[in-house]
């Protein structure tokens, strides 16, 4: 388990060196590559489109990380190998202009899993379903993990998964398993990172204070410790889930008027609000014509106006 655990490390330090095509970037440079007639050039935009979508495939062997790591037999360094093997099959089998999301690639039934099952047998269903997470269901699944955790202070990933199964059984419409933002044990890591920020007097039983204190957590765990861990695999869709999901627009428009011009700029840039598509750091100081590290300074300034104003404001997520 260590070990293949080192392995996946080391191909994510790896994967960061690489550049990071956009479904629609990627599609362009595939048209391109078609249509290219030197096979140099042509070969040359084979490479970069292969490299560049690599973090697309890794993303998914990260979400089955638990899988991966603890249950399989295989070797990590031939498991990767093996879907980024069937990655290049699927991109010379035209499947990037085929879907408008690069999730879709991994549905249950979808060709990826056709090939992988062939080329690496494991059991289809082993992977971790992925649930959506709105303000519904969060809610929902918030009240179950602080139950397990009143009854078991030491709530490991495996019971947390055996007391949500058992939750499934009793009230199914509030879990619905459907590609989307975050896999059950994506929930589970940030669940732990928000609830071990309690107090011992915040945690000692179940109250609507808690409840508000949590979901307050979970923006602040998301606007800052999330973006930072996660930034160069996981970025849009954890900054968009919880910017969507959780503000609304009386809410946005509360804090964002509290921001000069360039603070509000960054903002709407890394979290595609109003008129701008969501970007990573990298991308935001470029358009903004920063560095990077200038970004970075300014993004930590301005989440923490942020929460003073809606402290002063006292707005409740």
């Amino acid at each position: 388990m260590e070990e293949n655990i080192k392995i996946l490390n080391m191909w994510n330090e790896k994967v960061k060196t690489l550049g990071k095509l956009k479904l629609k970037e990627a599609q362009e440079l595939f048209i391109e590559m078609k249509k290219e007639s030197n096979i140099k050039e042509k070969e040359l935009k084979r490479k970069k489109l292969i490299e560049d979508t690599l973090y697309v495939p890794l993303n998914f062997i990260n979400k089955n990380k638990v899988y991966f790591t603890n249950t399989i037999s295989y070797d990590m360094n031939d498991v990767i190998s093996t879907i980024y093997e069937i990655w290049i099959e699927l991109i010379d089998a035209e499947i990037l202009v085929s879907i408008d999301k690069y999730s879709n690639i991994f549905n249950y039934n979808s060709l990826f899993y056709t090939k992988l099952l062939d080329k690496l047998p494991i059991a289809k269903y082993s992977f971790e379903r992925v649930v959506v997470l709105n303000t519904t269901n969060f809610a929902e699944i918030l009240i179950n993990y602080i139950k397990l955790k009143e009854i078991t202070p030491e709530v490991t990933y495996n019971k947390y998964l055996d007391f949500i199964k058992k939750e499934l059984n009793k009230n199914k419409d509030f879990f619905k398993y459907f590609p989307g933002y975050y896999c059950l044990y994506s929930i589970y890591t940030l669940l732990e990172a928000i609830t071990n920020k309690l107090t011992e007097v915040d945690s000692s039983k179940l109250s609507k204070a808690k409840i508000d204190k949590l979901k307050y957590l979970l923006i602040d765990s998301g606007l800052t410790d999330s973006i930072q861990t996660f930034e160069e695999s996981l970025p849009i869709d954890i900054e968009k889930a919880i910017i969507e999901d959780n503000y609304n627009s009386q809410i946005l428009n509360t804090l964002l008027n509290g921001l000069n011009e360039d603070e509000l700029e960054l903002i709407k840039r890394r979290f595609g609000i109003g008129e701008y598509d969501c970007h990573n750091l990298r991308e935001t100081a470029q358009l903004m014509d920063i560095t990077r590290e200038r970004a970075r300074q300014r993004e930590i300034k301005t989440l923490s106006k942020l929460r003073r104003i809606a402290a002063r404001k006292k707005v409740r997520y």
